[in-house]
């Protein structure tokens, strides 16, 4: 089953726009840095070079982030548990996801937001993935 756009496809930024973003990106993590809660993760950015850490603060440099960039392959397969649902990505086509990460969700009921639970992540996973334009679904919400 062929997923995605093949090309051609929309280019949303031009290649300056993209080294602006990249750049920026760069500075972020270099002087605002990011918040790590794990003390295992911390370990390992306290042993790596080009990287500072200050209490739960990373700072990273430049260096460091262009070397993880350069290990990360180009292209790879999302591995489902049934094969003729494995996802390539980095094959020059547009796939969809669904939301990641978010930690309350609105109650439209209730009309106020409130801390997810198992059963909204259910119910949430259930409607992405009848969804024919998602190609694959990632974890919405975090209970």
């Amino acid at each position: 089953m062929a997923l995605g756009m093949a090309k051609p496809y929309t280019k949303v930024l031009a290649q300056p726009d993209l080294e602006k973003i990249h750049e920026t990106s760069l500075r972020a993590l270099e002087k605002v840095g990011v918040k790590f809660q794990d003390e295992a993760a911390l370990k390992i950015f306290r042993g790596a070079g080009g990287a500072t850490v200050d209490g739960e603060s990373v700072y990273l440099s430049r260096q460091l982030v262009e070397w993880a960039i350069d290990q990360a392959p180009g292209k790879f397969i999302l591995r489902a548990r049934n094969p003729a649902y494995d996802v390539a990505l980095g094959q020059s086509q547009v796939l969809y996801t669904s939301a990641f990460g978010a930690t309350f969700v609105c109650d439209a009921e209730a009309k106020t937001y409130r801390p997810a639970t198992l059963d909204d992540l259910a119910e949430y996973v259930l409607l992405a993935d009848k969804l024919e334009n998602v190609h694959y679904v990632l974890t919405p919400f975090i209970p």
